[in-house]
């Protein structure tokens, strides 16, 4: 087994153990027996604990940010940025649905923690350019006036709700994984007009 293969096995490992547990109640020795490594082996790669947490957290949350801090910064119209936005969004989660759950649940657990991480992986302030082209569009009277920080708001919400209430959803409308993964397509592109359609002035 190869060093690339060998780190993503401990790195899939941890990123289950870390997500059930968090990293407090996570222990080395049930990510070696997950991914079926030496102990050892694992600590030759990742020094301590904390190190593979920061490293699942990198990997885990790079798939986000680096695409989503493309999408906002291209230089377009508002409209567009919604439509890049939920798209790349909904698609890498659904490509790594674990990403909300493990994030949502380790803010719940140490939002110090986390909030100090996220910092260290942005490479610039998305929400800031995004509330800079909600200004420009409510000046140059193309949407209703509108809190930027409430918009970015309901696009998040409607963009993971559906990730984290999955069992709730499929139970509530009879819809089976086939049918939620065509839902979630069509996701892609429902929620973004929906959004603009709630916000275009008339």
């Amino acid at each position: 087994m190869g060093k690339s293969e060998t780190e993503n096995k401990i790195i899939q490992a941890a990123t289950d153990e870390f997500i059930e547990m968090g990293l407090d109640g996570a222990r080395m020795r049930a990510i070696s027996d997950r991914a079926g490594i030496n102990k050892g082996l694992i600590h030759y790669y990742f020094k301590s604990k904390e190190l593979l947490f920061s490293k699942v957290f990198e990997v885990l949350f790079g798939v986000l940010v680096g695409r989503l801090n493309a999408a906002m910064g291209e230089e377009n119209h508002l409209f567009d940025k919604i439509r890049s936005f939920v798209s790349i969004y909904v698609d890498a989660i659904q490509r790594n649905p674990r990403i909300p759950k493990f994030i949502i649940s380790e803010l719940n657990r140490n939002p110090e923690r986390m909030f100090k991480m996220m910092n260290e992986k942005k490479k610039f302030d998305a929400t800031k350019v995004f509330k800079e082209s909600v200004a420009q569009a409510v000046e140059n009277g193309d949407i209703v006036e509108i809190d930027a920080h409430q918009l970015f708001t309901n696009m998040l919400s409607m963009c993971i709700f559906p990730f984290i209430g999955r069992p709730m959803i499929q139970f509530v409308t009879g819809m089976s994984n086939k049918e939620f993964e065509s839902y979630i397509e069509v996701r892609k592109t429902e929620v973004a007009e929906f959004i603009i359609r709630s916000i275009q002035k008339k």
